[in-house]
């Protein structure tokens, strides 16, 4: 459709170039030219008249095809965009539903890890916790402490200050 409606108004076009190729010279300041100048003014105005409206329509024909193919291109892009999005919020989701399933493997070993040492520290009945490398005190401790030092432990309490009520 872009082609035809180019070669329809170049099918225009020449006629018109033809006889402004005549008239030209003569604008330019060749007298010599200047025979029969009014009559080449004269129908080259009538060619205008009688097929500015046909170019004109030609031209908007032009200007619709190459904003359909601009749409068309638009369309594609946003289409291309999209399906990547999508690809890539499914590669998100997979990759999220494989490390949640990681962690709750992790989560569900360190539960077991952690009730079986709990378990333990309630049975045996000598006074066993737990000392961080900073010095404080442990969550995991014996029951039977209690009853050892007749005061209770808190996690987190450096073991100096408590150890220090027990020492003088």
């Amino acid at each position: 459709a872009g082609i035809e409606a180019v070669d329809k108004a170049i099918a225009l076009w020449h006629p018109l170039n033809a006889n402004l190729a005549k008239i030209i010279p003569v604008l330019k300041g060749d007298p010599t030219q200047n025979t029969g100048l009014s009559g080449q003014l004269i129908t080259s105005q009538a060619y205008v008249d009688r097929n500015v409206n046909a170019l004109l329509a030609l031209m908007n024909d032009l200007t619709n095809y190459s904003e359909s193919i601009a749409n068309e291109a638009a369309d594609q892009s946003r289409l291309i965009q999209t399906r990547g999005i999508l690809a890539s919020l499914i590669c998100f989701a997979l990759i999220m539903y494989r490390i949640f399933g990681q962690l709750r493997r992790a989560d569900v070993a360190s539960q077991l890890a952690r009730d079986e040492t709990e378990q333990i520290f309630k049975t045996v009945s000598q006074g066993l916790f737990l000392i961080g490398r900073d010095g404080t005190m442990g969550s995991q401790q014996s029951k039977a402490l209690e009853s050892i030092f007749g005061l209770k432990l808190e996690a987190g309490r450096p073991f100096q200050d408590f150890i220090a009520q027990l020492i003088s």
